[in-house]
């Protein structure tokens, strides 16, 4: 449309309409004008810039988004895990420590051992101190497969920015297996007592010990690689270090007690007592090491967001009908209420 047939469109509803004709057909003129000049002019609006999800703040992303939801609507753990991923490694560390303590002066308290200084396993052994231990452990065993998942995820997202070598990545990908192997050894221990399942019970522990001793080191190598001398590399390296030397320590002792034991030379009572104390003492510190290491993810973790799982329906009818089906046919079943007194109704 152009001008000179806008005007011609005006004169002639001047002549041939009403008055109220002409006032609507002169808007309705005006109107495609405007829709003329928002097409062709230079009214049209341009397009905001797009905003990524995973980068933007919570007030640059529109309510009508649909890759990242409110704050306000989601579960208090899940938003905490998507702005505050940082915080899983510190939870899992406190959670699964707070375990063995737990369990330990539960079983003192009852009897069950002896204060100074029984196996971390002996703490689980009895009710209720077992029970708690076994739940503890658990779910200590998730979130330590969890820390492990994270990391090697963020490690490729990292090795895509540092260009790295294929051996580089096979070494990641290696440890993600014996980190979950760990992380799964763990649970084992806390499900197979060693007094009622001990072959289970012993091949739990060198699955996660053993494993997470190949876990950390791995682990360790990759910092010092792209991390040179910081300070999350010098703190894997020691970590590292004080882990090697504990299963060391308590490995050696342990097979000379139990030696020692199974000869007739004494008990953990008398004259065995300090091999014992430094093989007790030791898996303590093993154990502890170990958990402890996923503190030094603070620092990685704290530079990523985490994308939860998306469930979407897709036949979105077939749950309509089958919705509606399953209301109609309950509705049919229900027994019809007759109103009382209709037998004596003429």
């Amino acid at each position: 449309m152009n001008s000179d047939a806008v005007q011609d469109q005006s004169a002639v509803f001047t002549m041939e309409g009403s008055s109220e004709n002409q006032s609507a057909l002169i808007a309705e003129s005006n109107h495609q004008i405007q829709n003329y000049v928002m097409t062709n002019g230079s009214l049209i609006p341009k397009p905001e810039r797009e905003v990524d999800p995973m980068l933007a703040s919570d007030s640059q992303v529109t309510s009508g988004s649909k890759e990242k939801p409110a704050l306000s609507t989601m579960p208090f753990i899940m938003m905490l895990l998507k702005k505050r991923l940082h915080f899983l490694p510190i939870v899992t560390a406190i959670w699964i420590v707070s375990s063995f303590i737990i369990s330990y002066v539960i079983a003192v308290c009852y009897g069950h051992v002896e204060p100074d200084f029984p196996y971390i396993s002996y703490t689980a052994i009895s009710a209720p101190e077992r029970c708690i231990f076994s739940l503890m452990v658990n779910m200590g065993s998730f979130m330590l497969a969890a820390n492990v998942y994270i990391k090697y995820k963020q490690t490729v997202q990292a090795f895509q920015l540092f260009k790295a070598v294929h051996r580089d990545e096979l070494i990641n990908k290696i440890s993600l297996i014996i980190g979950l192997i760990s992380a799964f050894g763990l649970s084992i221990v806390a499900n197979f007592q060693t007094v009622d399942a001990r072959p289970g019970h012993y091949i739990g522990v060198t699955m996660a010990f053993g494993g997470g001793l190949i876990y950390c080191w791995m682990q360790t190598s990759l910092s010092i690689r792209y991390h040179r001398w910081s300070c999350v590399a010098i703190s894997q390296l020691v970590n590292s270090i004080m882990l090697t030397s504990c299963f060391i320590i308590f490995g050696v002792s342990k097979a000379i007690f139990k030696t020692r034991e199974s000869q007739g030379h004494g008990t953990k009572h008398d004259t065995l007592r300090p091999v014992y104390l430094t093989s007790t003492v030791f898996e303590w510190l093993l154990a502890i090491s170990l958990v402890t290491f996923v503190l030094t993810f603070y620092r990685d973790f704290s530079r990523v967001h985490l994308r939860f799982i998306k469930v979407e329906i897709q036949d979105q009818e077939k749950v309509k009908r089958d919705y509606h089906r399953n209301c109609r046919n309950s509705s049919e079943d229900q027994p019809v209420n007759e109103p009382e007194g209709k037998e004596d109704m003429v």
